[in-house]
């Protein structure tokens, strides 16, 4: 099945190069095209597209602005496209595929796109899974009976294996298609799936807080309301990772306990 996506760019000519380029790339379908942040809005809403090339700068809304606007339940994979490096920490905060920066070749753009459509059709592929990980968090006692939580992992690096403790782990997020555990200021590389970790997680230890990123509790210094159903998680070394819609329960418990 072909990848639906929509491009938001107010540059004429560059919106032009893109749609020429995704047009171009089999298992992508271009749907749609926007030249600012609220028609954007609106066009996501009513077309549900599985991808959207995004870029930062708009008239309007910006891009962060249109992704904040987006309802709960509506989360198309976002692949931005951008004249601008300062903001490609809170792009992988928000789960974006890629960070692609104006000017780019076409087999830079040509590469973001292959990962996007891997990633995505990964998706569809693991289905109701993905979408009953919530539930299946707050059912724990009862899927998790006689289960026990993972304890470490295992990293390996050429002909070295490393064993890294669950508890020595600050955050999970995911990095092509690997996992990356950032412990203590190290990263190390897993194969895996988030959805899968996330169920195998002590859940009283670590909360999923988008669809790219897992956080162990203990590590969290503050927690801020950035927007509706929206939160910056700040740990204790200074990074920040940004919540999204689809698992603020789990960090509005956090609050609550």
């Amino acid at each position: 099945m072909s990848i639906r996506a929509v491009i938001v760019e107010d540059e004429e000519a560059s919106r032009a190069r893109i749609r020429t380029l995704a047009s171009g790339f089999k298992g992508i379908d271009v749907i749609a095209e926007c030249a600012d942040g609220l028609t954007a809005v609106e066009t996501i809403v009513d077309s549900r597209p599985d991808l959207v090339l995004l870029d930062v700068q708009l008239p309007e809304l910006n891009g962060f602005e249109v992704v904040d606007a987006l309802p709960h339940g509506v989360r198309p994979g976002l692949l931005f496209i951008t004249a601008f490096d300062d903001f490609a920490i809170r792009a992988f905060d928000e789960s974006a595929i890629d960070y692609v920066l104006k000017p780019f070749s076409a087999a830079r753009f040509t590469r973001a796109l292959g990962r996007a459509v891997d990633r995505l059709r990964a998706d569809r592929n693991v289905g109701s899974v993905a979408h009953a990980v919530a539930e299946r968090i707050v059912q724990v006692p009862e899927s998790r009976a006689g289960a026990k939580p993972l304890r470490r992992f295992v990293a390996r690096t050429g002909n070295k294996v490393y064993f890294v403790r669950a508890q020595d782990v600050d955050w999970i997020d995911v990095t092509d298609n690997y996992l990356r555990l950032h412990t203590s200021g190290r990263t190390h590389l897993i194969r895996g799936t988030i959805a899968d970790i996330t169920l195998r997680l002590d859940p009283e230890q670590f909360v999923r807080v988008n669809r790219g990123a897992i956080v162990r509790v203990d590590t969290i210094a503050t927690i801020e309301a950035i927007a509706p159903a929206t939160y910056r998680l700040t740990l204790n070394d200074g990074t920040r990772v940004s919540s999204s819609r689809t698992y603020a329960d789990f960090v509005r418990a956090l609050m609550n306990p």
